[in-house]
C-alpha cells in the first residue's frame, strides 16, 4: 500500500480509538508465504511505530497464537484485508478502480458507524528520530529561518500520471524567490523527499537527509508543504500543517485530500481513470494546473499563515 496508505490506516485507528477509548485496537493482515521465508518486515509498517491508537499489529498466523492473550470484549479487531476498509473496489494491470464520494478514512469509519470522521493521520516520533531531524535542521540552519517545503517528484512506479511538468516547477521556484525578495521576506524553499539526481535550482536540498518519518519533524517546523497527493501530504497533516496540493484527476478529488488544504484539481471528463499506464492524453489534467494557479495559492496560504 505504501507509506501514505499506512498513514491513512493510522487515521482510521485514531477515529476508532476516539470512539472506543477503553478498547485495544488490533490490526491484522494476511502475510504471503514468501514473506515468512525472507523474514523481512513489511516496509510500510514503520509508520505504526510509537502509535498510540494501535495496541498491536501482526499477521494472521501470529494473531492465531497471540489472540488468547487478549480478552475478546476488550479488543476491536481490524482485518486490513477486508474490502469494507479499502478505498478501492479492484485493480487490474492497467488501472485501479477507486471508490468515490468520500475520504478514504471515512469509508473505513462507516463500518464502525463513525460519522464525520476526523481526517487526520497519526504519527509519533521517537526521541532518536527527533534528534536525527534536529541535526539536519541545524546543519542547514533551519532553526533560524522561515521556510516552505516542496517535493516536485511523484512515485512514478505507482503511476506516471501524478507528476506536474519540470519546467513548471522551475518557473514556480523562480516566481516564489522573486516574490519573497521583493516583499522583504527571508523565506527559504526546501526540497525534501528521497535522494534524487533531479534537484531544483535555488532551493535548499534536503533530499535523502532524513527517513520518511523524520521528515515529519522538518515539515512540522515549516510554513507549509507544496507537492502531490501522496505520502508527504498525509505526513504533513499528521503534524497539523497545511499543504498546497497538485491533485491529478487520476484519482477522485475527495478520496485523500484534506479540506483545510488548497487542492488544485482539474474536473476533466476522464477523471478518476485510475490509470497505472501512461496517460493517453499526456496528463491533460495536470497541464491545466497553471504555474500562476499554484503561485497564487502559495501566496494566499503564506499570507494567511503570517497574518
Amino acid at each position: 500500500m505504501g507509506l501514505g496508505g499506512a498513514l491513512i490506516w493510522t487515521g482510521i485507528a485514531l477515529n476508532i480509538k476516539n470512539k472506543y477509548p477503553d478498547k485495544q485496537i488490533i490490526f491484522i493482515y494476511k502475510k504471503p508465504i514468501r514473506a515468512y521465508l525472507k523474514r523481512k518486515p513489511v516496509s510500510d509498517h514503520v509508520i505504526y511505530l510509537e502509535n498510540k491508537s494501535i495496541s498491536f499489529i501482526c499477521d494472521k498466523l501470529t494473531w492465531f497464537f497471540k489472540k488468547n492473550h487478549y480478552k475478546k470484549e476488550d479488543t476491536i479487531i481490524v482485518d486490513m484485508d477486508n474490502p469494507v476498509f479499502h478505498y478501492w473496489n479492484g485493480s487490474t494491470n492497467e488501472r485501479i478502480i477507486y471508490k468515490e464520494g468520500m475520504h478514504a478514512i471515512q469509508f473505513a469509519c462507516n463500518y464502525f458507524d463513525i460519522k464525520n470522521a476526523d481526517l487526520k493521520p497519526e504519527l509519533n516520533l521517537s526521541n532518536n528520530e527527533i534528534n536525527n531531524a534536529k541535526k539536519v535542521m541545524k546543519k542547514f540552519n533551519l532553526f533560524n529561518t522561515k521556510y516552505i517545503c516542496i517535493e516536485p517528484h511523484a512515485k512514478i512506479e505507482f503511476t506516471p500520471n501524478k507528476e506536474w511538468f519540470w519546467e513548471n516547477w522551475i518557473e514556480l521556484i523562480n516566481k516564489l524567490n522573486e516574490y519573497f525578495e521583493e516583499n522583504g521576506n527571508e523565506i527559504h524553499i526546501v526540497q525534501i523527499g528521497v535522494s534524487t539526481e533531479k534537484v531544483l535550482k535555488n532551493v535548499l536540498d534536503l533530499t535523502g537527509t532524513t527517513s520518511f518519518r523524520e521528515a515529519a519533524y522538518i515539515l512540522q517546523h515549516s510554513l507549509m508543504f507544496i507537492g502531490y497527493m501522496g505520502g508527504l501530504v498525509h505526513l504533513n497533516k499528521s503534524v497539523g500543517k497545511k499543504s498546497v496540493v497538485l491533485v491529478s484527476a487520476f484519482e477522485p478529488l475527495e478520496l485523500a485530500t484534506y479540506p483545510d488544504d488548497i487542492n488544485l484539481y482539474t474536473d476533466i471528463d476522464c477523471k478518476n481513470c485510475g490509470l497505472k499506464i501512461p496517460c493517453p492524453k499526456n496528463r491533460q489534467c495536470m497541464k491545466e494546473i497553471k504555474v500562476n494557479d499554484v503561485f497564487n495559492s502559495i501566496v494566499k496560504m503564506f499570507d494567511n499563515i503570517l497574518n
